[in-house]
């Protein structure tokens, strides 16, 4: 088995499925990656045995083979080699010995028997269907933050993937933030038209950030494939039940606040410096067409004010929040720095809505609220820092 590859192309494919290497393993096979040729064609497998990434280029090969080879050494080796040139790659079957010869030097590393990696899991059948490259990208975007690192909640810990007989949702939350991206089918990409969903862990959804074409998405029973160009990944999917998150979302909140994203993001993240490392509260003052933003810790004495101008006509509000929380929602709430939303409120003890406002298409070019993407955010109770 030998093969001769441009080096950016081997660095590209080796980086792509080393992200499901896993960190320490007590099975020290799964530190590896398998390599297959099949004429000049080069696949790369790796799985942690929850996530699993399959990859291949075209190559000029001599002699069909398979081999592991030792993860990091090699994704270390071939980063260090730079981004130019060609990369010889010569295996040793017998000893599962690989050569790297460069126009520098050569390089020799060994690996296992790749008789001993496990199986890839089978996700035949199912349920499919296929969104649009920028449209698993944004899904991936604009949900992934609000997701919970608690691993006694699992079912928090991923991606909704609801699909409704006309529409499909996609909901992360950790129980204080949520985000919910509802979309519809097109005549390019419909709906599957029957009702099922899974929850996909939100590592597995983050890889869609930097997906390079349009992806097919294959749901079974216990695992998710999504196809792309030379690329799969597949992953188990989480084996809880969903909390119902259409019931906490208020259908009553009346007080409509307009702004400006990009500049309540802005004067969040500078007044937050002086707020307590404790609560990590901002106060929000809001009067007519004057919205006051108070970070303060009443320990130290540090304390700071901004006002930034918003839309707004009902009584005099006043509200607070875990500045961390609201931050991550207001750099996800927009798509520019020009894009406008509206924070609907009704009391300052209940959940928070916030929505772009998106031009209604009119000839009047009137801001409406998306009816795509929806973040709901709960505030803080007012403590003295």
């Amino acid at each position: 088995m030998k093969f001769t590859v441009a080096l950016p192309d081997f660095q590209k494919l080796v980086q792509q499925v080393f992200q499901a290497v896993p960190p320490r393993s007590t099975l020290p096979v799964l530190e590896n990656i398998h390599f297959e040729l099949n004429e000049n064609s080069l696949e790369a497998v790796a799985t942690d045995q929850e996530l699993t990434i399959i990859s291949s280029i075209n190559v000029e090969g001599d002699g069909n083979g398979r081999v592991l080879a030792p993860a990091r050494k090699l994704n270390d080796i071939v980063k260090a080699l730079g981004n130019s040139g060609s990369l010889t790659v010569d295996v040793d079957p017998s000893m599962f010995k690989l050569t790297l010869k460069t126009d520098r030097g050569e390089y020799v590393m060994f690996g296992l028997d790749p008789n001993e990696f496990p199986p890839r899991p089978d996700v035949s059948g199912g349920v499919e269907a296929s969104f649009a490259r920028s449209t698993i990208q944004r899904i991936a975007q604009k949900t992934t933050f609000a997701v919970s690192k608690d691993e006694y909640r699992p079912a928090l810990t991923g991606i909704l993937f609801k699909f409704n007989v006309d529409s499909f949702n996609a909901v992360g939350t950790d129980s204080i933030r949520l985000a919910c991206l509802t979309l519809e089918g097109t005549e390019e990409y419909p709906l599957p038209g029957k009702e099922f969903e899974a929850i996909i862990p939100a590592r597995t959804v983050e890889l869609m950030k930097r997906a390079e074409s349009d992806t097919t998405l294959r749901l079974t029973a216990t695992h998710a494939c999504f196809e792309m160009n030379n690329t799969t990944v597949i992953t188990r999917i989480i084996d809880e039940k969903f909390p119902p998150y259409e019931a906490i979302i208020p259908s009553d909140n009346d007080k409509l606040i307009k702004f400006l994203p990009s500049e309540a993001l802005g004067s969040i993240k500078r007044v937050s410096l002086f707020s307590s490392a404790i609560s990590r509260q901002v106060q929000f003052k809001i009067s007519g067409d004057t919205w006051t933003i108070i970070g303060s810790d009443h320990e130290s004495g540090n304390q700071a004010t901004e006002t930034i101008p918003c839309e707004y006509d009902g009584d005099d509000l006043d509200i607070s929040f875990n500045f961390r929380f609201l931050q991550e929602v207001l750099d996800h709430v927009a798509n520019g720095s020009d894009e406008r939303a509206v924070l609907a409120v009704s009391t300052p003890s209940k959940a928070v809505l916030i929505k772009p406002l998106v031009k209604d298409g009119g000839d009047g070019e009137e801001e409406v609220e998306s009816k795509e993407l929806l973040m709901l955010v709960m505030p803080s109770r007012p403590v003295n820092t």
